[in-house]
């Protein structure tokens, strides 16, 4: 009995080891959960609740086949902003969107990831290293 003791409380420190030692599992859908939340609190005055935008005004963000599957376009225009003409889905735009450059690097990588999954119908994400390198 002393020897299965033993190594049910080895196998009991290795299970907590691991735990220790293995970061979190991270998902899409946590991705695209919590960048709801920045798009709610930093985007959709402009882009709207459903990223159709505003004709004329704001750019959709849902369909927008200018962003889909390329999700380094999206994060450089919240990074930087963005100004002039745009062309999306026929519609022309000229405005002027500010940079959104004090969100933190996981933020912008979850809000992008929302944007893709939620209206582009893409599983391309950024990782917050991602975002770091393009600042």
């Amino acid at each position: 009995m002393p020897l299965l003791r033993r190594v049910f409380n080895q196998c009991n420190r290795s299970v907590v080891l691991l735990a220790m030692v293995l970061p979190a599992a991270h998902s899409l859908a946590d991705d695209v959960t919590a960048g709801k939340a920045v798009y709610q609190k930093n985007c959709q005055a402009c882009h709207q609740p459903t990223g159709a935008g505003i004709k004329g005004a704001f750019p959709p963000l849902a369909d927008n086949p200018n962003i889909k599957d390329n999700p380094e376009h999206i994060a450089n225009s919240i990074l930087k902003g963005q100004s002039g003409h745009i062309t999306v889905n026929g519609d022309s735009y000229n405005g002027m969107m500010p940079p959104l450059a004090h969100l933190s690097d996981e933020n912008i990588a979850d809000v992008v990831a929302f944007i893709l999954a939620e209206w582009n119908e893409s599983k391309t994400t950024l990782s917050a290293a991602d975002i770091k390198a393009l600042r």
